[in-house]
């Protein structure tokens, strides 16, 4: 298994069709108390993480970078950090992040001025908790920071991504 993919997949090694069915349910909690034959469609790796029904938005949104996400995928992609693997636009739960690397479950965010609305911040918290609750940690920046101090932000994910590699 390639150590690039989500943790999760080890439940599904060796089984080539969903045997049994087990609800979804929310964190990584429940991925402690899956059979270990549980895999295939409907699993929770298909229903927690890159879910098919948000393919088109995934799609959409990848194809649609602003300027700060651009210029950060530029850093990001092809195994520039540490030979950390980065995805754009991965699905987890209901919710998408900007970028998100399987290996060390760091999501990271880049928030443009929408995020600092009346209300965006609360919604934003709720989003957050919801996806740390499946172990992965995140790191913010705002648009500007990344247009401005991009070295800056670069160091800031180095740092998080030779922490959370020491750990794994």
């Amino acid at each position: 298994m390639a150590s690039d993919e989500c943790q999760a997949v080890k439940y599904c090694e060796g089984v080539s069709r969903l045997d049994k069915f087990v609800p979804l349910a929310k964190g990584m909690e429940a991925l402690r108390k899956l059979p270990r034959d549980y895999c295939g469609r409907g699993s929770i790796v298909t229903e927690v993480f890159n879910r098919q029904s948000q393919k088109p938005t995934r799609k959409l949104l990848r194809n649609t970078l602003p300027a700060a996400e651009l210029i950060l995928w530029s850093k990001l992609k092809g195994r520039q950090v540490c030979g950390r693997k980065f995805r754009r636009q991965f699905s987890v739960g209901p919710y998408v992040v900007d970028f998100y690397c399987p290996a060390l479950k760091l999501a990271i965010e880049i928030d443009g001025d929408s995020h600092f609305q009346p209300g965006e911040q609360e919604k934003d918290r709720r989003r957050q908790e919801h996806i740390q609750s499946f172990g992965i940690q995140f790191l913010r920046f705002r648009n500007d920071e990344v247009r401005e101090n991009l070295r800056g932000v670069m160091e800031a994910i180095w740092r998080k991504v030779e922490e959370l590699g020491k750990a794994v």
